[in-house]
């Protein structure tokens, strides 16, 4: 049976060993995360099964991305007008126990820990790979409204400037993203609203 609960501190570091796997490697990664955490800034939920962690989902404070794009976050400051913002930060599943739901539950229950903490919107950046899959996709079209969106070939094209590297493509990464902003809608503002 599969357990989700929040991420604790004995967790960051096979998140850390998970990102560099499937998602992206470095030094950075490894600080960026363990810095979030000492400062009580990364939060989310894990998937547990007979002691293995099978997926997780994390989210930060504010507008970021796997590295910085500028422009991009002056833009995202301009639309949500000082509203309370996370960034989520991976949603991943191992890939021997996707198709089983997981991905999901991790995002709804995600969902659930933003809106009890008020955040207004969540950022996320959909990983295109270089055959154009996305495979992310659908699991976040469910977390909130969709209020703006951008499609960027590329994205990852910097990441070894920033001392990264892609587990995909290597040190020349070639995947692109959505850069996705969601609206967590909250039942209590929508019913004030309608009276």
């Amino acid at each position: 049976m599969i357990e989700y609960r929040p991420i604790k501190g004995s967790d960051i570091p096979r998140i850390v060993a998970l990102f560099s796997e499937f998602l992206s490697t470095g030094q950075p990664i490894s600080d960026s995360i363990r810095a979030l955490w000492k400062q009580g800034l990364y939060k989310g939920y894990a998937a547990v099964e007979d002691g293995e962690m099978l997926g997780f989902m994390t989210v930060s404070s504010g507008i970021a991305f796997t590295y910085p794009h500028p422009e991009l976050e002056a833009e995202l400051a301009g639309i949500v007008q000082g509203e309370t913002v996370a960034y989520c930060d991976a949603l991943l599943v191992l890939p021997g126990h996707r198709n089983r739901g997981v991905a999901h539950e991790l995002a709804s229950r995600c969902r659930g820990m933003l809106r009890r903490r008020n955040v207004a919107y969540l950022l996320v950046e959909i990983w295109i790979y270089p055959d154009g899959r996305v495979p992310g996709k659908p699991v976040y079209d469910t977390i909130g409204k969709l209020v703006w969106q951008k499609r960027i070939e590329g994205f990852y094209k910097d990441m070894e400037r920033y001392g990264m590297s892609c587990p995909i493509c290597g040190r020349n990464c070639v995947c692109g993203a959505w850069v996705e902003l969601l609206q967590i809608e909250y039942p209590e503002k929508k019913r004030a609203a309608d009276k």
